[in-house]
């Protein structure tokens, strides 16, 4: 409050060379008055600011993607240390995306709270739960960041896994390298797997344009999808899949079989 006071004080007297200083000048009186209000407004204002970013952290962390967010951020083997002394924020330093080793991560709420589900990946890229260290110290990790008062249940289950009883018709350009094609397509099971965004409901539709991706693509077409987890087996109904555990593994025998020139219809139960 005394800088600003001077402030103003600075100010007037350079405008006006012959004020009077005397403390009890008038003019002296209503300079203490303004600083007085500068100095509450001041106040205010970044009472304000602090409010403003409390509530946006608090609606963040209400949001799917937070949670998502901080289970990815995982590095197996580190120790988290604090970033930032005035706001504690905790994180890795350094980063090390070979301590990732979270892959895919899905959240879901039940009467009792929200449900964390977590997989990593194994030596083929295929998603698979954690291993009993890995879980203990992933709920570890993450009791730093669970907010005071909420209920959330972390788990690592089975995929399920998805065939296609009916095969899958890709139309790629001519010109394309069957094999190449019959590559890339294997190498976009990994991708989908691992990259495709989950905790929404999936559709028969997201896969085909997952697979359109492929480069000469032109299109995918699949007739139904069937995912089982365990006893538990489900249709697809109105091109929508139920995922029990929340992601997915593509059937190992993902097949193919020529149809013409342009496309390749995959039969899952015949790919080798």
């Amino acid at each position: 409050m005394e800088d600003l006071r001077q402030q103003i004080i600075i100010a007037i007297q350079s405008l006006f060379q012959n004020v009077n200083t005397s403390a009890s000048a008038i003019w002296m009186r209503l300079v203490d008055a303004l600083s007085t209000i500068f100095n509450i407004v001041a106040n205010e204002i970044l009472f304000s600011e602090d409010n403003i970013a409390n509530t946006a952290r608090s609606l963040r962390v209400t949001r799917k993607d937070y949670y998502l967010d901080k289970a990815l951020y995982f590095q197996y083997g580190d120790n988290l240390v604090i970033l930032d002394n005035d706001t504690k924020e905790m994180g890795y330093n350094p980063i090390n995306e070979n301590n990732r080793i979270i892959k895919q991560a899905t959240v879901s709420t039940s009467e009792g709270g929200i449900i964390l589900n977590v997989a990593t990946t194994d030596n083929t890229g295929n998603l698979t739960p954690l291993s009993s260290d890995q879980l203990t110290a992933f709920k570890d990790y993450y009791e730093n960041f669970i907010p005071l008062g909420f209920n959330l249940f972390i788990q690592s289950r089975e995929p399920d896994i998805l065939t296609f009883p009916e095969g899958m018709t890709v139309y790629y350009s001519a010109g394309n390298s069957l094999a190449q094609v019959k590559n890339d397509i294997e190498s976009m099971k990994t991708t989908i797997q691992q990259n495709i965004v989950l905790g929404a409901p999936l559709f028969i539709n997201d896969l085909e344009k997952s697979f359109q991706e492929v480069s000469g693509v032109e299109a995918a077409y699949i007739p139904d999808v069937v995912s089982t987890n365990g006893s538990l087996t489900y249709n697809a109904e109105n091109g929508r899949i139920k995922l029990v555990s929340g992601y997915f593994n593509f059937a190992e025998d993902f097949g193919y079989d020529a149809c013409s020139t342009n496309s390749i219809k995959t039969d899952l139960s015949a790919w080798v």
